[in-house]
């Protein structure tokens, strides 16, 4: 992952170059992506214009002098709508056959675009890549060609991490050996099957709500779950054939938190499970999605009894694409903390969750989360028992 600098030393560096050409060649993350606002209304994707001028600039500069500086490029993230422009394809086709340490590939997403047939990677590079990558993402929209992506992959064989949209229906005449594979992100379970078939991946997102049609030999390996949309009861059937979890990220956004807390026995199948994260659709207001039902240490040492193996539990604080915060209880600890990510929009899969946050203290009269002292007292006058046993 690229190293975030300080926004002063970055300035400090950027002051000694006099010219973009120079500036371009010093880059290991090259994004031809436009800037991302606070909402998509704010999103502002460069033009064919802008993108034919940036990409025959870089072009020009990573080829000049013998092609000495396409050897530094180790990040490429680069616009889906690229793809549907036969100038910019060409250009993009010439680019990506001069990066022989390129290690990350990214296409993203234009909000307009799809490719309803499946786009092949196989007519784009034409011979086999020069590169090996070590991640892979289409997060563009619509169909990937299977044929021509097992193709590519089996080009790939040192890929760690991968992302993956719908897959066509073709036919494919063989299924690529990815050895290194950990780390997979997959729209739903047709793309999953995919490539946890085989494979050792330890690290599994799925967006959709059909985690449960994977079977038993499929998650066998995975340590972390994200599941974005699977509801509790769905995945009371999956974190069973999950021998290994210990890290699981649920989305809460359809019913409220103490809801939520109270059926979280429903996991107990997930023996290992030491931390889990609950996603929510709050907002900086603090209204929750659905309902906004107080909700107090009582309910958070309910779930801490129904799960014998959890050590943490952390609840989104605010929907942010940046920098996100969360409340974080901790087994045994008498009050929770707020964390707040180190880093912009960390990786789902690199985070610790707990090692890579720091505490942050909480503003005055911050209420977001429903209640605000003597807590202990309330879940003691509920709960004698049980809310002993973990604070004290």
């Amino acid at each position: 992952m690229a190293t975030v600098l300080p926004v002063e030393i970055a300035r400090m560096i950027t002051d000694y170059i006099q010219d973009k050409k120079t500036f371009l060649n010093l880059l290991t993350d090259v994004s031809f992506l436009g800037p991302i606002g606070q909402n998509h209304a704010q999103f502002k994707y460069p033009s064919e214009a802008d993108l034919l001028g940036a990409s025959g600039s870089f072009l020009d500069g990573i080829t000049a002098g013998g092609g000495r500086c396409a050897r530094y490029v180790k990040r490429l993230y680069l616009p889906g709508s690229g793809f549907l422009q036969r100038e910019l394809y060409k250009l993009l086709q010439t680019i990506l056959q001069a990066l022989p340490n390129l290690e990350d590939l990214q296409v993203h997403r234009s909000w307009w675009m799809v490719f309803p047939f499946g786009f092949n990677l196989q007519a784009l590079f034409e011979s086999p890549p020069p590169f090996q990558l070590q991640g892979f993402g289409w997060y563009t929209p619509g169909n990937l060609d299977r044929v021509g992506l097992d193709w590519f992959l089996s080009h790939q064989i040192s890929l760690e991490r991968l992302f993956l949209p719908s897959l066509n229906t073709s036919p494919s005449p063989f299924t690529p050996t990815l050895p290194r594979l950990r780390i997979l992100h997959a729209l739903d379970n047709v793309a999953a099957r995919r490539f946890l078939t085989g494979n050792q991946v330890t690290q599994l997102k799925l967006e959709r709500d059909d985690i449960h049609e994977l079977d038993d030999t499929t998650l066998r390996t995975v340590v972390f779950c994200v599941s974005r949309f699977a509801l509790l009861g769905s995945l009371s059937t999956v974190v069973a054939r999950m021998p290994n979890l210990e890290r699981l990220e649920i989305n809460a956004s359809a019913q409220s938190i103490p809801l939520t807390l109270v059926r979280l026995a429903m996991l107990k199948g997930a023996a290992k499970l030491r931390h889990l994260r609950i996603l929510t659709c709050e907002t900086v207001t603090g209204r929750t999605h659905v309902g906004e039902s107080p909700w107090d240490y009582r309910d958070v040492a309910i779930a801490f009894n129904s799960l014998p193996s959890l050590t943490h539990m952390t609840v989104q604080l605010t929907y942010a694409p940046s920098f996100p915060e969360y409340y974080c209880f901790a087994r045994g600890a008498a009050r929770p903390v707020k964390l707040r990510s180190v880093r912009p929009a960390p990786e789902w899969w690199q985070d610790d969750w707990v090692d890579d946050y720091v505490v942050v203290p909480f503003e005055p009269g911050d209420k977001r989360m429903g209640y605000t002292g003597h807590l202990l007292h309330a879940a003691r006058e509920v709960l004698p028992i049980s809310v002993e046993s973990h604070i004290s």
